[in-house]
């Protein structure tokens, strides 16, 4: 598998993952459930994760589509920027759901 078809195979991991996070963390806050608040966190880390994953296999992915018709330098620019706002967002999410999760008191095994 390439990196183009790498690319192609994670960016949506960490949409929906953020996404299902987002809707674990609503139902966990409503229900005051703290097995659901921690797994909202966990999945959200793991959005961050995975966009860094899609973020590293970028370059590659553009490697094999620059010169194909219909594929212009404005565009791959443009999807670069928003892809660095996306990684941002993501991963400082990730951070924060990683520094609430240390913030409970887990039980002794």
């Amino acid at each position: 598998m390439n990196s183009a078809q790498m690319h192609l195979a994670l960016t949506h991991v960490p949409v929906i993952l953020s996404i299902a996070g987002l809707i674990i963390l609503a139902v966990a806050l409503l229900l005051k459930n703290t097995t659901l608040t921690k797994t909202s966190y966990s999945v959200i880390l793991v959005a961050g994760i995975g966009a860094v994953a899609v973020y590293l296999t970028g370059e590659g992915a553009e490697e094999a589509v620059e010169h194909l018709p219909g594929v212009s330098e404005a565009i791959i620019s443009k999807h670069e920027e928003v892809a660095q706002w996306a990684l941002i967002s993501v991963v400082a999410t990730g951070i924060i759901a990683l520094l609430a999760l240390f913030s409970f008191k887990w039980p002794a095994v």
